[in-house]
């Protein structure tokens, strides 16, 4: 690997080792269930993140917008029936 490749993308390594962490300390405080839906929508905010912030990918379209409302959506109600006490997922 080029020193100019190591500086580029080395952080990203230590980031993803990071959440990783994080995800097995969030194991601790909930359900995988959750843990597994919230960390599924990881994928969103690295296209996000690559089209307009790093800008190194195009943009993304409408059924992406679409598809990351979705997810969106379902952390807003996963988060709302967890904050009700509720017991399932």
């Amino acid at each position: 690997m080029s020193r100019n490749s190591a500086l580029r993308f080395g952080p990203s390594h230590g980031t993803i080792s990071l959440g990783r962490i994080a995800q097995f300390v969030a194991l601790k405080f909930t359900s995988v269930t959750a843990v597994a839906i919230i960390s599924s929508i990881e994928m969103f905010f690295a296209a996000w993140l690559a089209g307009f912030v790093i800008r190194s990918e195009p943009r993304p379209g409408l059924k992406f917008v679409a598809a990351s409302a979705l997810a969106f959506a379902g952390i807003v109600v996963l988060s709302l029936g967890r904050s009700a006490g509720s017991a399932g997922l």
